[in-house]
């Protein structure tokens, strides 16, 4: 049960504060209202600046020292939400129109027919309360907005941007993550082992916005903290799934894929937990999806239904490994058809020449063209690294 409402009366006729006290004396008894008096205008001013909770106005218009038209013009100096019922002659529809101007909802009638003026008082405080509790909506859903603004600069800033020391082997990488809300589970990374590894993740969280960020980030430090122990793609994968099924009261999971990249041989180590298999883009315009096993994604159960494997092959010079999550393959156009393997191939195949930045451009570029009419659905991540 909300507060009381508190309706402020401002007339200068002595008798309407016995007479509605009377009438409304078992309301005001069950705490449905409470009445605050004011004989004028410049006294209504005072208590409404000195009590935040009035904001139901009942209000005379003809008055001595304020009068009620005085009184509404002010109000909204007082920069609060109000709902306000003018008192007027019968007939004086030239007073009860300024009024209106001037911010009235309502008006009664003198001589004052309390049946009329309950139903009139109740339908303004009905009114207040949904127009008070709209605004506290606005104001928590501009709260949220702000916290997801924040959220998302700082997921951005979790992404990798530095290729040190491999700029100089000639090792080339872009990336890109669109989520379909302000934040997402779609995330890649990649960093240094040492001198001559690289180690490679790109993986997708169930789920979208807060929640699957949340469980990004912890499957990113996992990744950070195994990897940096310079164990194999296998181990990392098998020890994070370990991780990530115990105590899963979310029920969440993430689909990764995991490799160590040679940058002096070009031999790449992967292993993939139930992630779309990435591409190798080689110099002669062909493409060859990868190799890899049905392993169940990360978290689901430890151990895994099927066991994860591992596999090894060779980059050839100038041959690119490109990653993606399903939010490419799974975008949807106007007529609910999917973009599908197919057509990412045939852009893959065009962007056989063309630098991992404008590869990444292109693809989104297609993907946005494609969708072009409908919202993004899913998180949407794109990585290619070449070795040259």
């Amino acid at each position: 049960m909300g507060p009381t409402p508190k309706i402020l009366v401002v007339d200068d006729e002595p008798d309407l504060q016995t007479l509605i006290e009377a009438r409304f004396r078992k309301a005001i008894k069950n705490n449905e209202f409470q009445f605050i008096f004011a004989n004028n205008g410049a006294e209504a001013l005072k208590a409404l600046e000195n009590d935040q909770d009035l904001n139901i106005i009942l209000t005379d218009i003809n008055m001595p020292v304020m009068d009620g038209l005085t009184l509404l013009a002010n109000i909204p100096k007082l920069n609060r939400q109000y709902k306000a019922i003018v008192v007027s002659a019968y007939g004086d529809m030239s007073n009860i129109r300024s009024a209106m101007n001037k911010g009235a909802s309502d008006f009664v009638i003198k001589p004052i027919d309390f049946n009329d003026f309950e139903t009139t008082l109740r339908k303004m405080i009905d009114e207040y309360t949904r127009m008070r509790d709209a605004t506290r909506a606005q104001l928590l859903l501009q709260d949220i907005q702000k916290e997801l603004d924040i959220a998302r600069v700082i997921q951005e800033a979790m992404l990798p941007n530095s290729l040190a020391p491999f700029r100089e082997e000639g090792i080339e990488i872009a990336g890109k993550m669109m989520p379909a809300k302000e934040v997402g589970g779609d995330f890649f990374d990649y960093f240094p082992l040492d001198e001559k590894n690289l180690a490679i993740f790109i993986a997708d969280v169930s789920g979208k916005s807060i929640s699957a960020c949340l469980y990004m980030v912890v499957t990113k430090s996992l990744l950070r903290a195994l990897s940096r122990r310079k164990l194999k793609p296998l181990e990392v994968i098998s020890q994070m799934n370990e991780l990530l099924s115990a105590d899963n009261k979310s029920n969440m999971f993430v689909t990764g894929f995991y490799a160590i990249l040679d940058v002096t041989t070009g031999e790449l180590t992967y292993c993939n937990a139930g992630h779309n298999p990435p591409y190798i883009v080689s110099n002669n315009n062909g493409i060859q999806q990868l190799n890899s096993s049905s392993s169940i994604a990360l978290g689901v159960t430890d151990p895994p239904a099927l066991p994860y494997e591992v596999r090894i092959l060779n980059l050839k010079e100038k041959d690119s490994l490109f990653l993606y999550t399903d939010g490419v393959t799974e975008a949807m156009d106007a007529k609910g058809e999917l973009f599908g393997e197919k057509r990412l191939e045939n852009i893959l195949i065009k962007s056989g020449n063309a630098s991992c930045s404008k590869r990444v451009e292109e693809v989104v570029a297609e993907v946005k063209n494609f969708a072009s009419g409908t919202s993004q659905s899913d998180d949407l991540t794109l990585l290619t690294i070449r070795y040259k």
